[in-house]
């Protein structure tokens, strides 16, 4: 076509270009810039709808997203970070909803999603940690999901109460200190309760490695002298220098100062018994009840102190009386379980057995604590037979407590000279490697007794080896390797004993003098060894009367926890 001009005009290109001839007969191309940017515009807000319908399908139905609406889907692409962090919120949200109907699979993986995508949820954060502790029985993936969300939580004293509770379960004190010392350095805590429970806990670590002076500094610092948690972690303190009648002195000053005097009174009950005035711990004991009336703990602690003090008739009596009063409370029954079990009574484990087989409660802690007892009171032919009677029913718990169930096997086919099928259950349980440490400790100790040493230290080394932090284990397996001659590794868990929590001054004696003597001359780093412990025993206070001296444990007691007990 031409124009007014006489040009020869063309156009191309669904119209977006022009073509035109000049007069001297050339060409040249002309494009007509305003097509191009509404044809631009028209495909940009095409592909806009194009992938706002895409996210908005994505979303809404395949990852379940219902609160996802289109406008939502629409913005996606300008507001990422606000839109992932709402869809984070809502997964945890529904995770909370699938636990709750029993689906532990979708809530763990749904759970999972929520707090990739929504880091700052606290309450996310906190439940996939106890997905970890409890499903996975892995608290270093617990520690670690909770210190990353620490940052956002640091006024959240329930947070922080559980991050620090992990730590220090996993004896993890440097890590406390650190990050303690950190938190309550930072003006941006306004919590209260929360720097009260950092301060505590700070005073409580320094106390278990023996510094007393900045374990004060810490609770007068805060103003904890007269809360509950100071009282009770100076009294403690008190107690493990050595001063006892200041210890009890110090509760008995602040009794009259608190609300509620339920743990004082537990603590004079504790402290009365180690003295040995059985009276007064049974006096603390009444009055602890009459707090707690409906406590069938503090019943059972009562029961306890009766046993102690020699009193069989009352304790024979009020057995009977508990039992008839709580044999229909599975909760109850259990903590009766528990201290049949403890006094070594299979007849009255039997009967709480029969009851609650008959009552149709949960059998797994029933059938172990019944088992225990009778490895405890070495009736392990009757132990074996039960065994395999379990064995042979194959009931569902089996596989869920399949270590504890193993380690329990084993002792009693010892103890019943089947030396070879109790090798057998020990190199499953360890090929397995999931078994706790405080399963092996308890499990060595039982051997122990029975006379297998070397069962013994291979379930310890076990112990060591994978929780190199489990003093209970490492204490008892340099007794262990000292009684056995055994030098190979003593030097280097003597110097990692060293430096844990307030270690057992009898079991650091009996490492020197045993260093000193020619039973070791040829031993590793032998002076080097000697040296710190000689400089540990000056400068550094050690447990006189050490948990890992008197702990026993039971191989049970794991379920029993599961079970709130």
């Amino acid at each position: 076509m031409a124009n007014k001009e006489n040009f020869e005009e063309y156009s191309a290109f669904l119209g977006f270009v022009r073509r035109r001839r000049r007069p001297n007969g050339t060409w040249y191309v002309k494009i007509i810039w305003s097509r191009v940017a509404a044809a631009a515009l028209a495909l940009a807000f095409l592909g806009w709808i194009a992938l706002s319908t895409f996210l908005y399908i994505f979303w809404k139905h395949v990852n379940k997203y219902d609160e996802m609406t289109f406008w939502q889907a629409m913005i996606y692409p300008f507001s990422q970070a606000e839109q992932r962090e709402k869809i984070g919120n809502f997964h945890i949200k529904k995770s909370r909803e699938l636990l709750e109907a029993k689906k532990f699979r979708e809530a763990i993986q749904t759970l999972t999603v929520g707090v990739a995508r929504s880091p700052k949820n606290i309450e996310g954060r906190r439940m996939l940690a106890e997905f970890y502790l409890v499903f996975f029985k892995r608290p270093d993936h617990a520690i670690n999901m909770l210190e990353g969300g620490l940052i956002f939580a640091k006024d959240d004293p329930q947070y922080i109460r559980l991050y620090l509770r992990l730590l220090l379960e996993q004896n993890d004190d440097k890590r406390i200190v650190a990050v303690g010392e950190k938190l309550l350095n930072d003006a941006d805590i306004k919590n209260v309760q929360a720097k009260s429970y950092i301060a505590i806990t700070l005073a409580t670590v320094y106390a278990m490695h023996g510094n007393y002076k900045v374990s004060r500094e810490y609770i007068e610092k805060y103003g904890l002298a007269e809360t509950l948690p100071g009282i009770m972690r100076l009294a403690k303190n008190e107690w493990e220098m050595g001063d006892r009648n200041a210890a009890v002195d110090l509760i008995l000053k602040n009794l009259n100062k608190m609300e509620k005097k339920e743990f004082l009174y537990g603590m004079l009950v504790n402290f009365y018994m180690e003295m040995g005035n059985i009276d007064e711990a049974r006096r603390y004991s009444v009055l602890r009840s009459i707090e707690n009336p409906f406590s069938i703990e503090q019943k059972i602690e009562f029961l306890r102190l009766l046993k102690k003090s020699g009193d069989t008739k009352r304790v024979m009596q009020e057995v009977d009386t508990l039992f008839n009063q709580y044999k229909d409370d599975n909760r109850s029954l259990l903590n009766l379980a528990n201290f049949a079990t403890d006094v070594c009574d299979v007849e009255f484990m039997r009967r709480i057995y029969n009851s609650a087989l008959n009552s149709g409660f949960p059998m797994a802690p029933y059938c172990l604590l019944w088992l225990e007892s009778m490895i405890a009171n070495k009736n392990y032919k009757d132990a074996t037979k039960f065994s395999e009677d379990i064995m042979r029913e194959k009931p569902v718990w089996i596989k869920q407590y399949e270590d504890i169930f193993s380690c329990l096997r084993a002792i009693a086919y010892y103890g019943a000279s089947n030396i070879g099928m109790s090798e057998a259950l020990i190199d499953e349980v360890l090929k397995r490697g999931k078994v706790s440490p405080r399963v092996l400790f308890s499990t060595a100790r039982r051997f122990e007794d029975l006379g297998a040493l070397n069962f013994s230290m291979r379930l310890l080394s076990d112990a060591v080896e994978r929780f190199p932090r489990h003093q209970l284990a490492l204490t008892n397996l340099i007794r262990l390797e000292i009684e056995s001659g055994n030098a190979v590794n003593l030097d280097k868990h003597i110097n990692t004993l060293l430096q844990m929590r307030r270690p057992s001054r009898s079991l650091v004696e009996y490492a020197r003098d045993n260093l000193i003597s020619d039973k070791f001359i040829f031993a590793k780093n032998r002076k080097k060894t000697i040296d710190e412990i000689n400089s540990m025993m000056v400068n550094k206070s050690l447990d006189q009367n050490s948990d890992s001296d008197n702990d026993y444990g039971r191989i049970s007691d794991p379920i029993l926890e599961s079970s709130g007990i």
